[in-house]
Order: structure tokens, then sequence, then C-alpha cells
């Protein structure tokens, strides 16, 4: 027993079985596949990676050739799933800060839509796999089957192989005859080539002459027909008629145009201002929803309203209201204005992207939206046709409708345009790739039909493409700009026009006729794939010394993009007198040193009578109790109706403090090192204000200095957003501003949604700093160092709690709570104590609050 127990520990260590291993080192390749491809064309520029990509994946499928097809398949997926989680990579931090989620469930959604773009290639690994069984070479299958799928595939955002060679003008051409498809079966047979070179190397057999000879023929025939065609196509671009055109860009965040849209719409008025001064274009380009304010259907001239002083044709982004079969709709619009203001035609975005502009099935289960408030509900137009400049057609393509080649084929053919044009606006995605990525897909636009290409975004990329791919100028992104460029009126048809996808029809019916018949005993091809591989030759492939774009950013290559659209809905109509105007400078208020206990009340007991009511102050103050911390309604105990004595239970009122203005009652006390901030509202039923009405009562806000002098008296109503459905429920003064929210009365729906903004106010100058978007802030809220913590929520609508950043207004992070909010107190730095609905209380962590990306998110 002993040698036999001594011989088993000197044994060597159980390895895994070899069918783990070689399992194991098939996914490594089909990962490895994956890695390569993403970054030949997401955002990396490594486009020389393309020729190669695809070649670990197919070693990985001819590893499991002789095992079940589910291995085939699976690796499929993973190839799929990588690919797209590294070329999307930046949709998980855009799902968290547009969502308010963290970043686990962030990377979930995310991932649920990686799975389902995975399938795409595991469509392609299957059919691959069959037709590999039934005798089809492995080139022959790959081609056919990429650039089938590329066409079939029902993809949310089209990508393709060939926007690995955006940067390549020589290499793009060929998509005049066959579109972003024949780019790639070059790219994707020369993988095929050298898969096939290495399996005959390693089998020692002689190279495959006819894959090789195709696949590169291919990329020769291709270089050489895009040099013929930029030279031909520079020539007649030569020889056109030219035209200047502006473009303007002027960084609103995603929510702050909606949320300050007369800011926006002085912006746009004075860079456009700049161009006319500087460059007198024939045409001014704003991006889409330049114009927040919805535009009603028998409006015909926009000078008064839009143009205002501007004396040059303006091509703008706006909100079309009209009414409907069904009741009032909503459309994302284009709108040509002459220099005199009349509106000369109009494009309503056509193809509506799905949770961005509307929710599918939403028009059954309206819940959707409620579940999803920020999707827009818009209606698709009902034609294509070009907006008339002059003797001029302009085809407009909004928001992502410039990265489908079959929509702007329809588009193009409609009108025959002499120009192309994008509205669009990429801040949902911040400075990433993603705006860099959309750019370079929206080039194929122009070189599948030879048209010159301005691009108008609010927050970048703007940019003009010329008739063969090349960027002329180009904005960087989170930055204002104007741009100018001469542009020339081209038109004509292309192949493209007149055909259409036809590589990707051809792949599909040869890849489907492989998968399911054997192939012959013949040396050749059979005559579909044999047809497929001439159209794959004629196409694609890069040999780039000498053929980039100087002109664009060198690393900015495309990948599969989500281009995400502006839902905003549209605000009554025309601005509001009140102007606002941007803070003085966007650097955070300093801290401020601990407050000054307020001077001592100089009487026991005083009140006063207002509209019915009796309000008591005592000396000592009622002690409030826990429920009474809040500066919401609580400072006074009773209701805020006429008619009741209310008892002052807040902290002690200095005898030189009125207890009322006019018809408002004291409300609110706000000790600061400036003095006190005496607050004051209307009770209901005093004067025009009434509970359950749409008339806002009266607010007034007053500075005691501390020698009892008043340094300010504002009534807060001439500063509004609107005239009814408004409530203030928490005031703070912090560092000479003076914050507000304006809350909706009641359920947002009452007021279109517009309500529910906090209020950044300058109490000196009586200006508005800035304005929060909408559904932001009701009850209490919390002023720290660069950013205030708010919350809104109300019984049955969303309920979260906000970063806004104290400088601009913007909503840096969002998160989650089980009900609305009644009191918020700070405990520690970093840490959070909600109490909600209910009386029950929530625990949330407050991170990076000294950056430009805080979070706040819930103790688990």
């Amino acid at each position: 027993m002993g040698k036999r127990s001594g011989a088993n520990r000197h044994k060597p260590a159980a390895q895994p079985p070899r069918h783990v291993a070689k399992g194991l080192l098939s996914v490594a390749l089909v990962v490895l596949s994956g890695t390569l491809h993403f970054l030949s064309f997401a955002g990396f520029g490594l486009w020389w990676l393309s020729f190669v990509c695809l070649v670990p994946m197919l070693l990985a499928f001819e590893r499991v050739a002789k095992l079940a097809p589910i291995r085939t398949v699976g690796l499929g997926m993973v190839h799929g799933f990588v690919s797209y989680a590294g070329g999307y990579y930046w949709l998980v931090d855009m799902l968290e800060t547009f969502s308010g989620y963290g970043p686990v469930p962030s990377a979930a959604f995310a991932s649920i839509f990686f799975f389902f773009q995975s399938l795409q290639m595991t469509a392609v690994a299957w059919l691959f796999r069959r037709a590999r069984d039934r005798g089809w070479p492995a080139w022959v299958a790959l081609t056919a089957g990429l650039c089938g799928l590329e066409l079939a595939f029902p993809a949310l955002f089209p990508s393709f192989f060939a926007n690995a060679y955006h940067q390549l003008p020589y290499m793009i051409q060929t998509a005049d005859l066959g579109g972003p498809i024949l780019v790639s079966a070059v790219g994707i047979a020369i993988n095929g080539a050298l898969f096939e070179a290495m399996c005959a190397l390693r089998d020692r057999r002689a190279l495959p002459t006819l894959p090789l000879a195709v696949s590169f023929g291919g990329l020769a025939l291709t270089l050489a027909y895009g040099a013929y065609r930029v030279s031909e196509v520079d020539a007649r671009s030569d020889a056109a008629k030219p035209l200047t055109v502006g473009l303007v860009q002027v960084n609103m965040g995603i929510f702050s145009k909606r949320e300050d849209p007369f800011e926006g719409h002085r912006r746009h008025l004075e860079q456009s201002l700049e161009l006319e001064r500087d460059v007198q274009p024939d045409l001014i380009i704003w991006p889409e929803s330049a114009y927040m304010f919805g535009l009603p259907e028998q409006v015909t001239n926009i000078k008064a309203r839009v143009i205002g002083p501007l004396n040059t044709p303006v091509l703008f982004g706006g909100l079309a209201r009209r009414r409907g079969p069904e009741g009032a709709q909503q459309f994302n619009t284009a709108y040509m204005a002459e220099a005199n203001g009349d509106i000369t035609g109009t494009y309503d975005k056509t193809y509506l992207l799905a949770f961005g502009e509307y929710m599918p099935f939403g028009d059954w289960f309206p819940v959707l939206y409620d579940w999803s408030p920020n999707s827009g509900h818009f209606t698709p137009g009902d034609h294509q046709n070009p907006l008339p400049l002059g003797e001029h057609r302009i085809t407009t393509l909004i928001c992502y409708e410039d990265v489908l080649p079959g929509f702007t084929r329809q588009a193009v053919a409609k009108g025959n345009p002499h120009l192309l044009v994008n509205i669009t606006n990429d801040a949902w995605f911040g400075d990433t790739q993603e705006p860099w990525i959309h750019l370079a897909l929206a080039k194929f636009r122009a070189v599948e039909h030879h048209r010159y290409l301005a691009r108008a975004t609010n927050s970048g990329v703007s940019a003009v493409v010329d008739p063969v791919g090349r960027v002329i100028t180009h904005s960087g992104v989170s930055e204002r700009a104007t741009l100018n460029a001469q542009v020339r009126a081209l038109d004509g048809s292309t192949v493209y026009q007149h055909v259409g996808d036809w590589p990707g029809w051809l792949g599909l019916i040869a890849i489907l006729a492989m998968a399911f018949r054997r192939r012959a005993a013949a040396p050749l091809l059979a005559p579909n794939a044999a047809l497929m591989l001439v159209a794959a030759a004629f196409a694609n492939a890069v040999l780039a010394t000498g053929c980039g774009n100087p002109s664009h950013r060198g690393n900015a290559s495309p990948s599969p993009v989500a281009t995400a659209t502006d839902t905003a809905q549209p605000i009554e109509d025309g601005p509001r007198p009140v102007q606002f105007v941007p803070p003085a400078s966007s650097q955070p208020p300093e801290p401020q040193p601990p407050e000054p206990q307020p001077p001592e009340p100089q009487s026991v007991e005083r009140g006063v009578r207002s509209a019915g009511n009796q309000l008591v102050v005592r000396d000592p103050p009622q002690k409030p109790t826990d429920n009474d911390r809040g500066r919401l309604r609580a400072h006074i105990d009773g209701g805020l109706s006429t008619g009741t004595v209310r008892n002052w239970i807040g902290p002690p009122v200095p005898q030189y403090v009125a207890l009322a203005e006019g018809n408002a009652e004291l409300f609110l006390l706000e000790n600061a090192p400036e003095g006190i901030v005496a607050f004051y509202r209307e009770p209901y039923g005093a004067g025009s204000c009434a509970l359950g009405t749409n008339a806002n009562c009266r607010y007034h806000a007053r500075l005691y200095r501390p020698d009892q002098s008043i340094a300010w008296t504002h009534e807060l109503n001439q500063f509004f957003s609107r005239d009814d459905h408004l409530e203030v429920q928490d005031v703070r003064f912090v560092g000479g501003v003076l914050y507000w929210n304006e809350a909706c009365q009641s359920y947002s729906a009452e007021a279109g949604g517009q309500c529910s903004s906090l209020v950044a106010f300058d109490p000196k100058n009586a200006r508005v700093l800035w304005r929060s978007r909408n559904r932001t802030s009701n009850n209490v809220f919390l002023v720290l160092d660069r950013y205030i913590v708010s919350g809104y929520g109300f019984t049955a609508e969303p309920d979260f709690l906000f970063l806004i950043d104290r400088a601009t207004g913007r909503v840096r992070h969002r998160a989650r709570i089980p009900a609305a909010h009644e009191w918020l107190e700070l405990v520690s730095p970093g840490r959070l104590k909600v109490e909600y609905y209910y009386q029950k209380t929530a625990w949330f962590e407050l991170k990076a609050l000294d950056s430009n990306r805080p979070r706040i998110r819930r103790e688990r």
C-alpha cells in the first residue's frame, strides 16, 4: 500500500481532455478575430487589419468542422458579440448617462443589443458550415455569406465591412457601381483567399491560384477604377456652378437645448450673422431641431419668429405640429426659408429611429412611453421631395438617414438633387468616437451619387464632403464652430442609383444555393458562385500609400454605429418675453463659509393677516418634528389654503423681516453670508392663485442685509418659463445665486411636460443664468459645491434623483428612486439620505463630485 501511495504522489497532474483544450483554442481564435475586426473599422483607423481579421475565425471553423454544426454556429456568435461590443464600447456609458441606471444594468442592456447584432455573424457561420459540408470553397462561401447578410440582416443600425476604407478614396469609388456591399466584397474575399493559402502551406500543397488571383486582381481593378473615377468626377466638379454654404454648430447639450431654447436660438442667430459678415454664403444650414419652438402648420413666413436679422436663405431643423385624422401630430422637420422669411419647402423625417423618436408598439401600449419618458412620439413623413434653393434642389437627410444607402438612393432618384444635406444631433454620445464614425458612414452617400454632402450637427462633427468622399472641412466635437466651404451643383445618376445593392442580392442567392445544393465535381465554380466572385473581384481592397485623406481626423474609422436622434418635444409656439442669458463664468461658485446665526427675534409673538389667514411667529419658535425638517411646506404648520391659522416652525424670524409681501406670506427663510433671504408666496385662494387651476401663484424673494437694510426684492413670476401650471416648492440662496424650482402643479402631462425645472438666477442683475431640463426638480433640493442634488417624481410618474451642474444647469447623472422624494440630507461627504413617499428611507452614494463626470448610485 505504501509503495502504491508513493507512486500516486509522483504522478503528473491530470491534463484537461484534448477536446476541451481544442475547444478553448477555437474560442480564443474567434475572440482574436472579433477584436481585429472592430479594430479595423470601429474608430481605431487600423484599416489594414480588415484584410486578415476574418482568418482566425475561419481557422476556428475548420478546427470544429467534423463536430456538430452547433459548434461553428456558437463560434460565429462569439465573434459577432466581441466585434460589436468592441465597436460599441461607448454605448454602455451613453446608456448609463441617459438612463440613469448604474454601470451593471447599462452593460446588461448594451449586451442585449450586442447579442442581437451578433446574430448576423451567427447566421453567416451557419450558412458557411452548410456550404463547406457540401463541398464549396471557404473563400466563396465567406464572401457570398457576408455580402448577402449585410443586405438581408435586419440591423437597427446598418454597417458594412466596407466602412474600414472610408479614408481611402481610391478604394471606395466602386460604391457608385454597387454600393458599400461591392466595396466589402474584395476585402472579404482577400480574407478567404489568405485562409486558403495558409491551409495549402500547412498541408504542403500548391498555393490556390484562383482565389488569390480573383481577390488580389479585384483589389487592383478596384484601385485602378478608383483612380480613374476620382479624376473624372473632379473634372466634372470643377466645371459645375459653385455655391458657398455655411454651417452652424452651437454645441448645446442634449437636454439643455430644449430646456433653454432661447439660448439655442440666440446662438444660431449670432453665429449666422458672423457667417454673413465674413463670407456672405449662398445658404446657411442649422442642425436638427435647431429651432425648438413648435411651428404651427398655418405659418408660412418665419422672418420675425426664426431668422430675424439674417439676409441669407436658411435650411434648419425644427419641430412641426399639425392636425391629423387622429389628432395633433408632431414631426421632425427640415425647413427651407428664403431671406425674406418665406418657407419654400419642408421635409418631414421619414425613417424614424426606434426608441428614440418613437416606441415600437407605443400606440397600442401607451404605457411604454411612460416607461421611457425620453423617447419621442413623432409621426413619419410621407415624401422625400427635395427642398428648393433658387434653381437648385437639395435632398435633406435628418439624423441617421444619412447612414442608410437604400433610403438615400430612393431620395436621390426622387429629386435628382444638386446637393445632399444632413442635419443631425450626436450630442447623445459626448466627446467619443461615435460622431466621427457617423461622419465616416455618411461619406459613402457622397460617393454613391457623386454629390457634395454638407453636414450640420448640433455638437459635432459638422463637415463638408466632396463627391469622391474627401472631407473638405470639418469641426471638432463638443465645440462651438462655424464652417464655410464652396460646393458644386452636380446632378446626373450613377449605376448604383439604378440597380441598387445587387452585390448583396447576388451574394444572398449564392450562399442559399451553396447551403442547400452540393457542389458538382467540376473543377470550376457553379455559375452563381462564379458570378459572385466576378462581382467581388471588381470591388474592394486597399493599397493605401498616398490614398489617405489628410483632412479627416486620423483615427476616425467607422464601426457599426448607433445614432440616437433628438427626441425633444415642441415648446409652445414662439418665445416668451423673458430673456435668458448664460452664466458669466462656467466655473462653479466658490464654497461658502459657515452660515451665521440669524439675529434673535425681538418679540415673543407676532402675526400678520393676509387673505384671511393668520400667520403666527412665536419666540422661541415651535420645535419642528422629524417630518418638519424639509424646506417644503414644513416651515408652516397648516395648509396652504386661505382661512387657516399657520404657526411658523422654522428658524427664528427677526423683527425687521416682514411677514408678508402684499398677498404673499412668508414661506421660507434662508440664512446666508450676505444676510437673510425671505421667500414669500400667495396662499391658495388669494388673488388668481387657486389649488387645481392653471394660474401660477405670486412669489417674491427679498435679501435683508445684516444692517437690516434691503439689498434687493424680486417678484419671481416675471422670470418663470410659463404663466401657468407652475409652483415653486423650494428656494436656496448660495454664492450670490438664487435657485428655485418651478414644479408642476400636478401631473406634468397637464403642462405638456414643460415644468419642474430648476432655475439659477442672478438677483443683482435680475437675469436667469440657466434653466435645467424639465422634470428634474420638485420638492426639496440640495446645493453642494459643484453640483445640485435634485429630484423629480409624482405618484404615477417616474421618480429620479439628478446631479445638476451648478455652472451650466446640465444634468450630469441620474438614479432611479422607489417613489417621489420628500427630504434630502447629506449625512457625510459622498453619502446621501433620501426619505421618500410612504415615510421610507434610501441611501445613495455620490462619487466623483470634484470631476465633470459625477455619479449617484443607490447603495445595495
